[in-house]
């Protein structure tokens, strides 16, 4: 393992947790945005929800894989006392 990770198991552990927090933020933006948009025609509509759903589950994939690699990374991280 790398240097840096064996030494600050911490911060490495709250950049993945930042991580998750952005991922879930970022889709819970992007769901507000396609609950309260207006759009003047169809056309519109159509393109700017399917950039919305895009990023939206781009999001939310960013948060699990970061959730997911916390989740088989933290028995590695335990500090050593």
């Amino acid at each position: 393992m790398p240097t840096i990770i064996k030494n600050n198991p911490e911060r490495v552990r709250k950049f993945m947790w930042l991580n998750i927090a952005l991922g879930a933020t970022l889709f819970a933006v992007m769901f507000f945005f396609i609950i309260t948009g207006q759009y003047e025609d169809l056309a519109v509509r159509t393109q700017t929800e399917v950039l919305l759903n895009n990023t939206a589950i781009g999001g939310l994939l960013y948060a699990a894989f970061f959730f997911i690699l916390d989740a088989f990374t933290a028995p590695h991280l335990q500090t050593q006392k």
